[in-house]
């Protein structure tokens, strides 16, 4: 899997080269960075190419993973892997209305998002201000940003412990 930054394109289609995506890379001066990848569907090297069926045996084994939707609830359910979107996507942009644009839902919609993280937390996540001729912005409150913070980093752990129940109970030798 390849991840490019939209702004270095131009630089690698006009990259003149006989070696291909790696040497239009080099002449563009773009560092390449790897992430390791568990999936070995993902990578695959033709010059180690293993069979067809060596593949789908081996990805079908790997195919069956733990999914789990982490949420948080006090009278009502107000957090949760869309509601966090939201959160993450306000702070990027600065924006309620291009954060539920870009999530493609209401505008109407994201404020009652906001409006139940408020009525459950009892503090605002998101603070906003009123717009003129150049429009309003949004920021997400001290609050909200530590919020967000530790649903990411609680949902992370979740899943990773998911992950291991998961190897335990189906991976491993059970008699």
């Amino acid at each position: 899997p390849l991840l490019i930054e939209t702004a270095t394109i131009p630089m690698i289609a006009n990259a003149t080269t006989d070696s291909g995506l790696q040497g239009a890379l080099i002449d563009a001066g773009i560092t390449k960075h790897y992430v390791p990848v568990l999936d070995d569907g993902c990578i695959l090297y033709l010059t180690k190419m293993p069979s067809l069926d060596t593949i789908f045996n081996k990805l079908s084994l790997i195919s069956v993973q733990p999914i789990a939707k982490i949420m948080l609830a006090s009278s009502y359910i107000f957090l949760g892997p869309g509601p966090a979107q939201l959160l993450q996507l306000i702070e990027e942009t600065g924006s309620v209305r291009e954060a539920s644009s870009r999530m493609n839902i209401s505008y109407s919609k994201a404020w009652n998002i906001l409006n139940t993280i408020r009525e459950q937390t009892g503090f605002e996540a998101v603070l906003r201000q009123q717009g003129g001729a150049t429009g309003g912005s949004a920021q997400l409150s001290q609050k909200g940003k530590d919020l967000l913070e530790r649903y990411i980093s609680f949902e992370r752990r979740c899943q990773d412990a998911i992950e291991k129940i998961y190897i335990d109970v189906f991976e491993s030798k059970h008699e």
